[in-house]
């Protein structure tokens, strides 16, 4: 795994460029923070739409189709970055029409890691992680679509507007949804992880199918919500990591879900490597590995290698692994 640019003073110092840049991303960040509450005043959340009521009952088979939505940020800053980050990678499918793809990645920050970048600015977090993908799919052509902060509706919007697996991919890896569950202008509850599950893989599985639309010949893997802890700032650490957390039942309740679709589909295949990024708290309960995920959320170059481990085995049936060649 590549060495920390922080061991480095000398290295640190020739990365000045890009310390700015995570400043003013910081800058972004707290504004945003500060702009939640008039956002949220100006912009009507989908909790009109999307509400217990409105799937009491919904079998997971028969989830309806959402329709999808462009980034809705705290700031107008963010929904521009976000904007031409996705001209951007429209750009990229354009081109990736033209060279062919075996495996494509399309998600949030934790798949975005693939690109070593948060929001399209490179991100010393993730700064090995590419060369972990490359380790285990060098011997593919392998794209990452993957955006930081998106939910489920984005990415729909997104398969919808340029960047659908038009450039014929083999197969698709689908992983999303860990952020409708704590985007502030969704206002989800996560109290009601019934409700919560079918509103979230309901826009995850709406995405899958408008991916099948597009690639008639694309098998896709739905990867199963990841663990996430506590990351407010001020938890102890215990509760940092420590499983279940206040966000476990929603996110079991919508695996299940995906699990569900995922059945009913012969293109689709649902992939659980949650238990690899897990390990014993010592108390006879169960806790997320601080070694393969510090922040309690995002898997580092340790962590993605020990999850792509797991996903190779189900990507073989369609795509040969670097091992057998």
């Amino acid at each position: 795994m590549a060495a920390s640019p922080h061991a480095n003073p000398a290295l640190h110092r020739s990365n000045g460029g890009q310390a700015f840049k995570w400043l003013a991303l910081a800058a972004v960040l707290l504004l945003g923070v500060s702009g939640i509450a008039l956002r949220s005043a100006k912009r009507p959340s989908i909790a009109h739409r999307f509400t217990k009521d409105f799937y009491s009952g919904i079998k997971a088979e028969a989830l309806p189709v959402v329709e999808g939505e462009p980034r809705r940020g705290r700031t107008p800053v963010e929904e521009q970055m976000w904007l031409k980050l996705h001209e951007a990678y429209a750009a990229e499918v354009k081109q990736l029409e033209t060279t062919g793809v075996d495996l494509v990645f399309y998600g949030d920050s934790i798949t975005e890691a693939m690109r070593g970048t948060t929001m399209g600015l490179p991100n010393d977090k993730h700064s090995g992680t590419p060369a972990v993908v490359q380790k285990h799919y060098g011997h593919l052509r392998t794209a990452a679509l993957s955006l930081a902060g998106d939910t489920t509706l984005n990415l729909l919007w997104r398969v919808q507007h340029g960047e659908g697996p038009t450039f014929s991919p083999k197969v698709a890896v689908v992983l999303i949804g860990t952020n409708d569950l704590t985007n502030p202008l969704y206002q989800l509850d996560v109290t009601n992880p019934e409700a919560t599950g079918a509103i979230v893989a309901a826009g995850a599985t709406s995405a899958v199918r408008a991916m099948l639309e597009q690639n008639m010949r694309m098998h896709v893997l739905l990867l199963a919500i990841t663990p996430r802890g506590e990351r407010f700032v001020f938890a102890s650490f215990a509760d940092k990591y420590k499983q279940p957390s206040k966000l476990s039942p929603a996110i079991a309740a919508t695996n299940m879900h995906l699990q569900r679709f995922a059945d009913s589909n012969d293109r689709v295949t649902y992939v659980d490597c949650n238990a690899v990024l897990l390990e014993e708290d010592g108390a006879g309960g169960m806790q997320i590995a601080y070694e393969f995920m510090p922040d309690s959320l995002h898997p580092n170059a340790l962590g993605m290698d020990v999850f792509l481990d797991c996903l190779d085995h189900h990507l073989s049936p369609w795509l040969p692994l670097k091992s057998l060649l």
